[in-house]
C-alpha cells in the first residue's frame, strides 16, 4: 500500500484513536480494520459526517480489537459455511458500533452504504459483508440501544 499519514481521530469526548489516512485515489474507499489498526481513504472524509465516520471506526475497531481470534476461530471453523462465519462477524461489528455510536447513528451510515451501493459509489461484496438490507434489519432490532 502507498504511504500514510497516521491522524488523530475524536471518538468520542476524552478518546482518540490513531488512524492510517491513505490519500492515494485508489483508495479513496478504503474503510479497513484489522491487526490492531484502522485504515480509511478521503472517502472517510468527504462522504461521511462525524457521527457516520465515528460508526465506521467503531465498527472496524473491533475488526481490528478481534482480528487475530476471528482469524483463529475462522481458521477452525473453514470447513463449513465461511461466508456465513464472516457475515456474523460484520453483524456482531455493527453492534459494537451501535452500542458504541447508538442505533439511528449506525442506522444512519447502513443506508448511506445502501445508496453507495445502489449508485455504484462502493462495490458490495457479498464474500465479506452480508446483504445491506439484513444489516440494516438487524440494527433496527437492536431496542434496547438508543
Amino acid at each position: 500500500m502507498n504511504k500514510y499519514k497516521r491522524i488523530d481521530f475524536d471518538l468520542k469526548e476524552g478518546k482518540k484513536v490513531k488512524l492510517r489516512f491513505y490519500e492515494s485515489p485508489e483508495y479513496k474507499n478504503l474503510l479497513w480494520g484489522g491487526w490492531f489498526t484502522v485504515k480509511v481513504g478521503t472517502y472517510f472524509f468527504d462522504k461521511f459526517d462525524l457521527n457516520e465516520q465515528r460508526v465506521i471506526v467503531w465498527h472496524e475497531l473491533y475488526h481490528a480489537k478481534h482480528s487475530l481470534f476471528n482469524w483463529l476461530f475462522d481458521s477452525i471453523r473453514l470447513w463449513f459455511d465461511s461466508k456465513k462465519i464472516k457475515w456474523s462477524t460484520e453483524f456482531r461489528a455493527d453492534k459494537f458500533a451501535a452500542s458504541n455510536c447508538g442505533r439511528e447513528n449506525t442506522l444512519k451510515f447502513l443506508r448511506k452504504i445502501k445508496e453507495f451501493y445502489q449508485n455504484g459509489v462502493v462495490k458490495y461484496n457479498s464474500k465479506t459483508h452480508p446483504p445491506i438490507d439484513e444489516r440494516i434489519k438487524r440494527v433496527e432490532s437492536f431496542l434496547c440501544i438508543k
